[in-house]
């Protein structure tokens, strides 16, 4: 494991250096929040809990000795090389952890376009694990991480609260959330609910593949009212969907979480896709190949831009190749549900 783990640092590092200038609106906007959190503002402009204005500080703090792209960069590898070895934990088998080691879907997300859902990831497997080895207090203390991170570790989260013997553990995943947004509303003098409701009331982007450019393509006069309404149906049918999920097998039964989302989901960006990659590394369902070839083209197409200069003319071919790819990839996506449905049910 020594020696994937080598690799997959070695992997991330060449990016981080070939492309040290790329970067995205996304990596950006946490050096912003970061820097209200040192200039001790009372404004909150982030779509998180707070640790994400903290890491964006420290990274803005230590910009007199790093450059704070690369510190966050750095920072997102570090938890990335922290999945590989999980992978490894949860399927003790070092080809699964070796897949994802040189897998490009995470490298391409995290570190060209600069996207810190590495963190949030680790710590949701890190749960899951956990729990494997009956340290449920500890598992659920990690998942409190991972949402204190972003609110997506809770989505997929139900497979691995059922595993709990001792149902008063529940207690501990809001703790740190809360704690530390009550904390940031009493120093910096930020009202409570201005927090609160900026990460209710986050949204992803709407219609940009799959399912999600299929409504708008069929439906092109649904007004916002229509919109939201579709978004709370999909949200209600994932809820629904996720409380009769059999548990008995946890990687199975977070995956087919995800790949249900994913599949009936209006509001994705292309970056998501790599919360699958770890768990699609383990688990292997029918077609994993497939995504992994085509989520690869998908991401290094949608996030172009932020390697090399794009004209207007490029970027709508851009736009359009990117969309037929995401109906493939969704395509893709419910062959993969299909497939880890039937395990679960013949299980």
């Amino acid at each position: 494991m020594y020696h994937i783990l080598l690799i997959a640092l070695l992997f991330r590092l060449a990016i981080l250096f070939l492309f040290p200038q790329s970067r995205s609106s996304d990596l950006h906007s946490l050096l912003i929040v970061g820097d209200e959190v040192l200039r001790a503002k009372t404004s909150y402009t982030s779509n998180y809990f707070p640790f994400i204005s903290y890491l964006g500080a420290v990274a803005v703090g230590a910009k007199p000795w790093i450059d704070p792209y690369i510190f966050l960069k750095s920072a997102f590898i570090l938890f990335d090389i922290g999945i590989v070895w999980l992978v490894y934990r949860l399927s003790n088998n070092k080809v699964s952890a070796l897949f994802y080691a040189v897998n490009p879907i995470p490298m391409i997300t995290g570190i060209i376009h600069g996207q810190f859902d590495a963190i949030p990831s680790f710590f949701l497997l890190l749960s899951a694990y956990l729990i494997t080895q009956k340290k449920s207090s500890w598992s659920m203390v990690a998942l409190s991480f991972g949402i204190f991170v972003k609110t997506w570790p809770f989505l997929f989260a139900v497979p691995i609260m059922k595993q709990l013997h001792k149902k008063k553990f529940l207690i501990l995943v809001p703790l740190l959330p809360l704690a530390a947004t009550l904390f940031h509303s009493w120093y910096f003098h930020v009202p409570l609910g201005k927090i609160l409701y900026a990460v209710k009331d986050y949204r992803g982007v709407w219609g940009v593949w799959g399912f999600g450019f299929l409504i708008p393509w069929l439906l092109p006069s649904l007004d916002a009212s229509w919109i939201q309404l579709i978004r709370r149906i999909s949200l209600l049918s994932f809820a629904g969907f996720a409380m009769f999920i059999p548990s008995a097998d946890i990687i199975q039964s977070v995956l087919v979480s995800m790949l249900f989302l994913f599949s009936i989901t209006v509001t994705f960006g292309a970056q998501w896709v790599s919360w699958l990659v770890p768990w699609l590394c383990i688990a292997r369902p029918c077609g994993w190949q497939w995504f992994m070839g085509i989520a690869t083209a998908y991401v290094a197409i949608t996030f172009a831009g932020d390697v090399v200069s794009i004209s207007p003319a490029t970027a709508v071919l851009r736009d359009q190749t990117v969309l037929i790819v995401g109906i493939i990839l969704w395509g893709v996506i419910l062959v993969m549900l299909r497939d880890v449905l039937k395990k679960l049910h013949s299980a």
